[in-house]
């Protein structure tokens, strides 16, 4: 489903072990088997004696449906600073409360480079995104990270999903109303990261992420082989995923690669 949540589990022999359902906010409402996965709704831990689940950023509790800690970035998103995906769990998903597009970019300042990250918030647009590439100098960004909600086919800018990156048929990385190809290949250095960090965006033969790096082969694009399961925010709140089996390709060609070890299906 959108937000990755465990729904079965297989034994050795590939057989039905555990099956799960939850309600909107996270409360388990159907479990059929006798093991309890770790890793549950949204893709996040489970901590049986609180009854919370551990985000990256703050716990959640399901049966209030409520953070129990405000929002790490004050009012930028809302007045309630303890609601879960705007109270619409349903067509919403908030991986950590934080970033979702981040632009690192090198610029020139006294005959010196300088490192400057920029980053947007979950409530950004597509629109904002690039209205800020176009202002910087060609071939000044050394990385372009997305961090939402994906499958092989796209990828969320924003919590609420409204804009979703993709390749297009006529080979356009886009979201439905904002073109990304021309200015990224304007603005891109050579070598640049493009990070696509969702679940499943390298999983399969022609990925979003293998279609990506065709279309900017002087980049090397990233993305997980299959679901993520957590994010952790460094202090530029920079976000990095674990035990997502990370691929990376280059010009079509992939590069990097971990191989799942455990059987869940999400």
């Amino acid at each position: 489903n959108h937000r990755g949540d465990t729904i079965l589990v297989l034994d050795d022999n590939a057989d039905e072990e555990t099956y799960l359902q939850y309600d909107a906010f996270g409360n388990v409402v159907t479990n059929t088997g006798s093991f309890e996965p770790k890793y549950t709704f949204s893709t996040k831990e489970f901590l049986e004696n609180a009854e919370l689940y551990l985000y990256a950023y703050r716990p959640y509790d399901p049966l209030s449906g409520r953070w129990t800690q405000r929002d790490p970035i004050d009012y930028q998103d809302s007045v309630n600073l303890y609601q879960f995906c705007g109270n619409n769990p349903v067509n919403g998903i908030d991986i950590s409360g934080l970033a979702r597009v981040i632009i690192k970019y090198r610029i020139k300042e006294k005959g010196k480079y300088k490192n400057e990250t920029k980053t947007f918030k979950k409530n950004t647009s597509a629109e904002e995104v690039t209205e800020f590439m176009e202002s910087l100098p060609d071939h000044s960004i050394t990385t372009f990270q997305v961090t939402g909600h994906a499958d092989e086919d796209g990828i969320t800018i924003n919590y609420n999903q409204s804009d979703e990156l993709f390749v297009t048929d006529d080979g356009k990385f886009a979201t439905a109303e904002i073109d990304f190809t021309n200015v990224l290949k304007k603005k891109l250095a050579k070598s640049a990261l493009i990070h696509l960090k969702g679940c499943n965006t390298a999983r399969g033969n022609n990925s979003l992420v293998e279609q990506t790096s065709k279309l900017f082969p002087n980049a090397r694009v990233k993305g997980a082989f299959f679901y993520i399961r957590g994010f952790v925010e460094d202090e530029n709140g920079a976000s990095s995923a674990w035990n997502s089996f990370p691929r990376t390709y280059k010009n079509g060609d992939w590069v990097r690669y971990f191989q799942p070890e455990h059987a869940m299906l999400f």
